[in-house]
């Protein structure tokens, strides 16, 4: 188990710098215009649903 302990009292100059891994995004089919507006985005992939709400609709807005 990882103790936060240090971390919480570090200055936060000190703390380690973070690496973020960003895969290619691949082409794929898109959403019509009208969905992609209402979930934000015309890519799939990237429809991330975040809330229980928006996971029963698919991830967009109604």
């Amino acid at each position: 188990m990882h103790d936060d302990r240090m971390f919480n009292q570090m200055p936060i100059d000190r703390l380690p710098v973070a690496m973020a891994y960003v895969p290619w995004q691949q082409w794929e089919e898109l959403f019509d215009l009208t969905k992609g507006y209402k979930c934000g985005t015309i890519f799939p992939s990237l429809s991330k649903p975040f809330a229980e709400g928006a996971l029963m609709r698919g991830g967009c807005r109604s």
